[in-house]
């Protein structure tokens, strides 16, 4: 089950795991280097599964003759990484296929047809595979940006995975310890990757994920035409 934590929790555990004989940062500053280490901490979780992570979804505009689309424009602008792209036919959405800059098939022969339309991200810019002749609704579904904790009057939370602050906790105690010159720096950064490969090995050993269901459909296709090649000797 999830764990609401403050950032005062946090950075009181910082200051508590680490004894530091000097503070040569104050909580504001700390404050901000928890923040980073929380982003880092979702690039882990996502490499790890991103169902481990927060999903959003919203509307980009197509217009035709129109082949990239800026999703801050669009109003998208807690954008992070891509999950899939999917486009409006009456009430319902069907989901299109990616393209890389450069692949043989990243060019369609009818661009009046919008569901053999490819799209590519980069840099927050959702390129289509061709100028679209149609106008039409597509549909994102991505990982947000990592979350901003702040206190304040109303403290905002940080929705811990089982503890995994701790990897947040040990991140900053050795930022911290090394303008101090703590003793226990190595120790924090073995103690971090221990943490670290807790979580990849979590997310990647989970069997409802959506990783860990793809893999499986996939050996058991492999494991299915390895079988009928062996009765049709």
């Amino acid at each position: 089950m999830a764990q609401n934590i403050t950032l005062a929790t946090i950075v009181a555990d910082i200051r508590a795991r680490g004894e530091f004989r000097t503070n040569p940062i104050d909580d504001t500053v700390l404050g901000r280097w928890v923040n980073q280490s929380v982003a880092h901490l979702y690039d882990i979780m996502i490499a790890g599964d991103c169902a481990r992570v927060p999903m959003s979804q919203g509307n980009v505009t197509v217009a035709s003759g129109t082949q990239s689309y800026d999703l801050a424009t669009a109003g998208l602008t807690d954008y992070y990484h891509l999950l899939r792209v999917d486009v409006l036919d009456g009430s319902e959405y069907y989901r299109l296929e990616p393209f890389m800059v450069g692949d043989p098939i990243e060019l369609i022969d009818d661009e009046d047809d919008k569901f053999s339309t490819r799209y590519h991200m980069r840099g927050g810019v959702l390129w289509l595979s061709q100028s679209p002749t149609w106008s039409g609704t597509l549909r994102l579904t991505y990982v947000p940006v990592a979350p901003t904790i702040v206190d304040g009057a109303t403290p905002v939370l940080l929705d811990s995975k089982n503890q995994w602050q701790e990897w947040v906790v040990l991140d900053c105690c050795i930022k911290l310890g090394a303008m101090d010159n703590h003793e226990a720096v190595p120790i924090w950064l073995r103690e971090r990757d221990r943490v670290e490969r807790r979580i990849l090995k979590a997310t990647r050993n989970d069997r409802s994920s959506a990783r860990t269901l793809f893999l499986t459909r996939q050996n058991r296709a492999r494991d299915a035409r390895e079988l009928y090649r062996l009765r049709r000797r």
